[in-house]
């Protein structure tokens, strides 16, 4: 579980550099809440709003209503949660 957080960090360090292929890439294959999470924000990113929705949708979630920072921000914080959650 450790190494898909890792690899969920590493999506979003991608992000922030402007790298949206690569953080695509890394989370595209990865069967996990938060990987589905990250993939409709980088499709909401990209202006792809009906695959974004179907990622939202895949977790149950109604589509972020805030900017991408702050669903960047929600996403970051959601990461060092279940970080400090798997090292208790």
């Amino acid at each position: 579980m450790k190494n898909i957080f890792s690899a969920l960090k590493l999506a979003m360090d991608y992000d922030q550099q402007g790298e949206w292929d690569r953080a695509h890439e890394v989370v595209q294959n990865i069967e996990h809440e938060l990987a589905c999470r990250i993939h409709a924000y980088l499709h909401r990113k990209e202006g792809d709003m009906d695959n974004a929705l179907y990622w939202y949708r895949r977790i149950g979630l109604e589509p972020f209503q805030g900017s991408l920072s702050s669903e960047q921000k929600d996403i970051l914080q959601r990461l060092a949660e279940n970080k400090s959650s798997m090292s208790n």
